[in-house]
């Protein structure tokens, strides 16, 4: 049985984390990543799209062929795919959504880790209940951030990283 300190974290070579004392001191994690955060953002907007549209085509096939007997159910499944998404890719083996791959983008703990499916169901479902009231205007936040952090990101615990710059998982 292996102890962790506090403090930070026990690094295995090639593990992908990053040590705590670490995170806060190499600005390189961080070059970029609001642009390229942005970029992700949209990114998974059209991934999303594509899945809630073909939710909505399956959602009117199952009203047809059960005269209407799941619709509830499938309007609720539709409504929740953006938490799923959001947690089951984040929480996942990449902890990263597609656009964040494809954008070279990681999210840790603060003290480096990698988060779990609950820390990204928190994250994912802080983002949408702070920015969808706002229309956004609350992610502004992140530009006056030294680590360019949201208050989704904040509240939730987490940092958003360079894939690269960390090195293989």
């Amino acid at each position: 049985m292996s102890e962790r300190p506090s403090s930070s974290i026990i690094l295995r070579p090639g593990s992908g984390d990053i040590p705590a004392a670490e995170a806060l001191q190499r600005p390189e994690l961080f070059e970029g990543v609001l642009f390229r955060r942005c970029m992700a953002f949209f990114i998974d907007w059209v991934v999303l799209f594509c899945l809630l549209a073909l939710g909505h085509l399956a959602t009117c096939t199952t009203t047809v062929m059960t005269f209407g007997a799941l619709t509830p159910l499938m309007v609720l499944a539709v409504s929740l795919l953006p938490i799923i998404y959001g947690t089951w890719t984040i929480g996942g083996s990449s902890h990263a959504t597609p656009g964040m791959r494809a954008m070279d983008l990681t999210v840790r703990t603060w003290d480096g880790r990698r988060p779990g499916h609950l820390q990204a169901l928190l994250m994912t479902i802080l983002f949408y209940a702070t920015t969808v009231p706002t229309g956004g205007l609350v992610l502004v936040i992140a530009l006056f951030d030294r680590r360019l952090r949201c208050l989704h990101d904040h509240l939730s615990g987490v940092v958003m990283v360079r894939r690269s710059v960390i090195g293989p998982a």
